[in-house]
């Protein structure tokens, strides 16, 4: 069985990821906007290297737990999955990127 992963590397090899990613990102979020509880979660799933990413700058300028950070950053990444409208202007990796940095910073 393949995954997500298999098929992006497999498309970047032919030139085509950033097409393949952004339609796969359009895929899910319609889905996960008309309530499809599996689309939520591979929204969630696909930006938790986003939420170390950040976690990982905030930790070197401070001296916070990182886990406490990653923490906030995933329910961070919990509700943006939930409340993300496909309407809205922002595109959903920008708004998680602001949701995410909005919820470590309350931590530092």
């Amino acid at each position: 069985m393949q995954t997500v992963t298999d098929v992006l590397y497999e498309k970047e090899d032919n030139g085509g990821i950033t097409l393949m990613i952004l339609k796969q990102d359009n895929n899910l979020i319609r889905k996960a906007a008309s309530g499809d509880i599996g689309a939520r979660l591979q929204l969630v799933k696909d930006n938790l290297d986003l939420v170390v990413e950040i976690a990982s700058i905030y930790a070197d300028k401070t001296n916070r737990p990182f886990s406490h950070m990653v923490k906030n950053g995933a329910i961070a990444v919990i509700k943006a999955a939930d409340c993300f409208c496909d309407s809205q202007e922002m595109d959903f990796d920008d708004y998680v990127k602001f949701e995410v940095s909005k919820a470590i910073e309350r931590v530092v």
